[in-house]
């Protein structure tokens, strides 16, 4: 590909550094106490001092990083299935995840994600423990898609189905009742 090569160093399942090609550190991150949670990334230019202050939505996707200042240096965007705005700045994208530009996929640790097919490149690593779909993102087989995932209570998940351009609920679905028939299914924690 003739071209930059980056290494990544790791604490456990988190991405700390970032290395050239001749080992020379390019930027270190800090991560929160949950999963895929990139709190703030140092630049080791000119002044290794210098924090980014990286802000996430409900899913966890990194949409925007501040200076000290609080003035936003970059500001992300995404489609409901991940696929990154032409702006978009820093390895952690989509759900905390690192974007491989090269491949236009995203790191997931156990498999690679892609956005423009909304799925898993490779089967999931639990197998059908993880549903009948071993390639797929969330329920994105039919109706469905990521961003159907609004709210999270302490006792239950609720999906709501987007019905020409806007979420509807149905209060009567239930988990055995067919997707395809009502909006609301309340899931267990």
């Amino acid at each position: 590909m003739g071209g930059v090569s980056t290494r990544y160093l790791y604490d456990g399942a988190d991405i700390i550094g970032t290395y050239n090609s001749s080992g020379t550190l390019l930027k270190r991150y800090v991560h929160g106490a949950g999963v895929d949670e990139p709190l703030v990334s140092f630049d080791n230019g000119a002044d290794p001092e210098t924090k980014t202050w990286l802000l996430a939505d409900e899913r966890g996707s990194v949409i925007a990083g501040t200076a000290a200042s609080g003035l936003a240096s970059f500001v992300n965007s995404y489609d409901e299935y991940g696929q990154p705005g032409p702006n978009n700045a820093g390895p952690f994208q989509y759900t905390g995840q690192v974007w491989l530009p090269f491949a236009s996929v995203y790191h997931y640790k156990a498999r690679a994600y892609d956005p423009a097919l909304g799925r898993f490149l490779q089967t999931d690593p639990i197998l059908f423990d993880g549903g009948m779909n071993l390639h797929g993102y969330v329920a994105n087989a039919c109706d469905y898609g990521p961003r159907s995932w609004l709210r999270e209570t302490g006792a239950e998940r609720v999906f709501l189905r987007r019905e020409k351009g806007k979420a509807q609920e149905n209060k009567r679905a239930q988990i055995l009742i067919p997707p395809r028939k009502f909006s609301r299914i309340i899931l267990p924690s």
